[in-house]
């Protein structure tokens, strides 16, 4: 028997989000939404019990990896291949800007 937890999902399917390779994929602390970032430098934002793209965030180069905030709600430390690193919180709609906040370079 397997033991319970917020972040295990028996089968979920993401489709229709990235036009590349994916290269990082996420769950947020509260297990309710996945992060995904990949090749075609953009993190995107999914809802966990439908599929649904909650939030398309385009990012400087090719995402390697992505943190969630373990306190902030709707924060995100974005790392990617050219070596910057970007904060984002305060997700917007897919079709509006975003801010962006603590952006400093490696």
């Amino acid at each position: 028997e397997m033991a319970s937890s917020t972040a295990y999902v028996h089968h979920l399917t993401l489709k229709g989000g990235h036009s590349d390779t994916v290269n990082v994929l996420v769950f947020s602390p509260d297990g309710d939404n996945i992060a995904s970032g990949g090749d075609d430098k953009v993190v995107i934002i999914w809802e966990v019990n439908t599929s649904d793209i909650l939030y398309r965030i385009p990012a400087d180069d090719r995402v390697d990896s992505i943190l969630w905030h373990p306190v902030q709600p709707e924060t995100i430390i974005i790392g990617c291949a050219g070596g910057s690193i970007t904060q984002i919180h305060g997700f917007s709609p897919v079709s509006d800007p975003l801010i962006r906040v603590n952006r400093r370079l490696t």
